[in-house]
This record gives C-alpha cells, sequence and structure tokens, in this order.
C-alpha cells in the first residue's frame, strides 16, 4: 500500500458557529479523496456512519492484507522485516 488509509472526523457539529469552516474543510478533504464525517458525540448525530465507514475501511485492509500474503507479486521486503521483528 503506497499510502496509508484516512478518514477525517469533525466533531461538535451541533455547536458549528461557522457552517462555512464546514464547507471549506469538505472541498478541501475532498480535493484530498479523504472521506470526511461530520459527528456529534453529545447528540450521536453522525456516529452509526462513522462506525460503519471505519469498519469497511478495516475489512477491505484485512482482505488486502489477506491477499497480499497469498499472492507472491505483493510481497514486499517491508513485509518480511515486519515478520521478522515479531518474531523476536
Amino acid at each position: 500500500m503506497s499510502q496509508k488509509p484516512r478518514i477525517a472526523v469533525a466533531n461538535k457539529i451541533d455547536a458549528l458557529d461557522e457552517p462555512e469552516r464546514l464547507k471549506k474543510l469538505t472541498k478541501h478533504l475532498k480535493k484530498l479523496k479523504v472521506p470526511l464525517y461530520p459527528i456529534s458525540a453529545v447528540t450521536g448525530e453522525g456516529l452509526n456512519e462513522l462506525k460503519y465507514a471505519i469498519a469497511g475501511r478495516i475489512e477491505e485492509i484485512r482482505q488486502s492484507n489477506a491477499e497480499s500474503l497469498t499472492d507472491p507479486t505483493k510481497y514486499s521486503a517491508d513485509d518480511e522485516r515486519r515478520t521478522t521483528n515479531d518474531q523476536s
């Protein structure tokens, strides 16, 4: 994987005093192809969507890792170093 997966979270949307800030952040992150999940820890708004998005990304990563273990063309020297270091 060339880049680590990212998810952005904007908290306290229930107390948003400047909606334009959220719009700017959304636009910026869209350019970077980073999904944004606006949430409110107080009201619970957006939390289910965030939880499902995180679970989905974890599943994608697990599947990708499983494929790389069975596909020798996806093997890298970094994988060997991690395995060696984990055993010590």
